[in-house]
């Protein structure tokens, strides 16, 4: 009797480490990592006042990226911070017409995932684009970006055509 009660406390007891272990790496994505080599650059998330207020906003204008004429959009596939070699062209025009401006990256995704996991996933995105376009000579001085996770789609739709247009980053050349 005494065995079997001391294999049901270490059976409980790696149970609890488990899960202890699985706590804290899920929870790791919560955290929007910083590096201190990027300096000169904005970093921000938004935070849950903010997205709070995001997800109230009734109009369409407020929580869907609508692109103007200073604005493009690179795609990105699922679960991906990969730039893909359709979204290059994009990033080449805007390094082309930002002469001297300032470019600001919004990294989206779809609905899919935790707030937290998509927001990091956007950051990454708005870094690797960023990235790209230091590649292409763009000062990091005059870019700076900002992930917005699935906070502003683009399409409100709940099936593969939408989420394909909500993983993107937003390029607003200012």
């Amino acid at each position: 009797m005494k065995g079997k009660i001391m294999q049901t406390t270490k059976t409980a007891l790696i149970i609890e480490l488990a899960l202890g272990v699985a706590l804290a790496l899920g929870c790791s994505h919560a955290k929007i990592p910083t590096d201190q080599n990027l300096a000169g650059r904005t970093q921000t998330a938004p935070l849950p006042r903010q997205k709070a207020a995001a997800a109230s906003r009734t109009s369409a204008e407020d929580t869907t990226a609508t692109p103007g004429a200073n604005e493009r959009a690179v795609y990105f596939p699922f679960d991906s911070d990969q730039i893909a070699a359709d979204g290059r062209p994009a990033l080449q025009a805007v390094a082309r017409e930002a002469k001297g401006s300032r470019i600001h990256i919004e990294g989206n995704c779809d609905e899919r995932g935790t707030t937290e996991y998509n927001i990091a996933l956007g950051e990454r995105r708005a870094r690797a684009a960023a990235k790209y376009l230091e590649h292409l000579g763009v000062p990091s001085a005059r870019i700076d970006y900002v992930s917005y996770g699935s906070e502003r789609p683009k399409d409100s739709g709940h099936d593969d055509a939408a989420w394909a247009k909500n993983r993107r980053d937003d390029l607003v050349v200012r």
